[in-house]
């Protein structure tokens, strides 16, 4: 990501979206985001679990 995309685009849009970027790196942050999060819920259902959390969805219910 440069200022040389992220700063025009800005000006242009009041906004930057790097899941748009063509830049490699943009996408290359994007990429390990998604991971990161997966990694996040994954965990929090981990510590949910160890807690005795339970959770009941639709198609548990019926």
């Amino acid at each position: 990501m440069s200022h040389e995309e992220i700063l025009p685009t800005i000006r242009k849009t009041v906004s930057y979206d790097a899941a748009e970027s063509t830049n490699p790196l943009a996408q290359a942050v994007m990429d390990e985001l998604k991971v990161l999060r997966t990694e996040v819920v994954d965990l929090k259902e981990a510590i949910e679990e160890s807690m005795g959390v339970v959770r009941i969805t639709v198609g548990d219910a019926l």
